[in-house]
C-alpha cells in the first residue's frame, strides 16, 4: 500500500507500507529425527493430531517423549515503511531511498541462514517434535528447554534501517560523473546450539534469536565517471571507470554464531568474524556502439 506525490517540479516522492506473511508451508516432520519413528510430509502447526495418532499406533511412548507430539506453526512476518525521493533536473538527477523494516519469526524459508542448510522443504527444523526436544534437553542438562528451536525472533537477514542515495551530474553532453551511497544496520547475532540427536550446530538459539546484539552498521560509497566520444556520424566510444567502496571500509558483516561446534564441544570461534565488506575495487570499461 502506498502513494506517490509531486512536491515540486521534476520531483517524485513515494511512500510504501509493506507487510508479508509466510502462511502455510510444506515440510518433512518427525518425532525423533527418523531414528525409530517415520518422517511425515505435512503442514507444521495444522495437522499435528493426525500425525500424532499415526505415531502413537507405532510407539505409544513416542520414542520416550510421552503421548503427545506437536510442531509449532511456522512464522515469518515482514513489516516495512519505505520512502523515496527522486529529483531530475537539466544537468543532474538524484534519489534518496529509506526503509525501516522488521523481519521476524521462526522460519526463514527454503534456505536457512542460521545453519547454512539448503534443503528446500526437508530442512531439520521440523525433524523433531516439540515434546521430544523438551525431553532431550531436560536429560542433557545444557540449560536449554527445547522450545528455543521454534521460538520467534528477528530472523538472520533482518535489518532495521537501509538507506540508498545517488547523484549523477552531466558536466558536458559527453562527460558524466556519479556517486552512490549505501548504508544499512547490522543483522542479529544469536547463540546457537545443535540438535543432540544430530550432533550438529546452528539450531537452538539460547536466550532467543538476536539476543546477543547485531553486526556493525555498514556504509559504502561508490564513484563512477563516463566520457563518450562521438565520431563518424552515429559511432560512439564510451570510456567508463567505477570505484566501489571508495573509502575501503572493512566492517564485519558476518560472525560465527555457533556456541558449540558439535554437541558438548565448545566452539572457540564463537562470535569471531566470518566475512567483511568487500574491499575497494576498480572497474574500467570500454563500449563501442554504432
Amino acid at each position: 500500500m502506498g502513494y506517490d506525490s509531486t512536491p515540486f517540479e521534476g520531483a517524485t516522492l513515494s511512500h510504501r507500507l509493506i507487510y508479508r506473511n509466510v502462511g502455510r508451508v510444506l515440510e518433512d516432520m518427525g518425532i525423533d529425527g527418523g531414528s525409530n519413528l517415520p518422517y511425515y510430509i505435512g503442514n507444521p502447526g495444522e495437522n499435528s493430531n493426525l500425525l500424532e495418532a499415526d505415531a502413537l499406533a507405532l510407539d505409544p511412548t513416542l520414542a520416550g517423549s510421552g503421548n503427545k507430539a506437536s510442531w509449532p506453526k511456522p512464522v515469518r512476518r515482514y513489516y516495512a515503511i519505505e520512502s523515496e525521493l527522486s529529483v531530475k533536473r537539466e544537468r543532474w538527477s538524484g534519489f534518496l531511498n529509506l526503509r525501516l523494516s522488521r523481519l521476524e519469526g521462526n522460519y526463514e524459508g527454503l534456505y536457512r541462514n542460521d545453519n547454512g542448510q539448503n534443503d528446500p522443504n526437508i530442512s531439520s527444523l521440523y525433524d523433531f517434535s516439540l515434546e521430544y526436544l523438551r525431553a532431550s534437553e531436560a536429560h542433557a542438562g545444557r540449560g536449554l528447554k527445547g522450545d528455543e528451536h521454534f521460538a520467534s525472533g528477528p530472523l538472520p537477514t533482518d535489518r532495521a534501517l537501509v538507506i540508498n542515495a545517488g547523484l549523477v551530474y552531466s558536466w558536458t553532453p559527453a562527460f558524466t560523473t556519479g556517486v552512490l551511497f549505501r548504508g544499512q544496520t547490522g543483522t542479529p547475532i544469536s547463540a546457537f546450539y545443535g540438535l543432540i540427536d544430530y550432533d550438529n550446530s546452528g539450531e537452538l538459539a539460547a536466550g532467543g534469536r538476536g539476543a546477543y546484539g547485531r553486526t556493525p552498521t555498514t556504509r559504502t560509497w561508490d564513484l563512477t565517471a563516463k566520457y563518450t566520444f562521438k565520431f563518424a556520424g552515429r559511432h560512439q566510444l564510451a570510456l567508463q571507470a567505477d570505484i566501489f567502496n571508495v573509502l575501503n571500509r572493512h566492517e564485519v558483516t558476518q560472525v560465527d554464531q555457533n556456541v558449540e561446534s558439535a554437541v558438548g564441544v565448545t566452539n572457540p570461534d564463537y562470535t569471531k568474524p566470518l566475512a567483511y565488506q568487500t574491499a575497494r575495487q576498480v572497474r574500467l570499461g570500454l563500449r563501442y556502439s554504432f
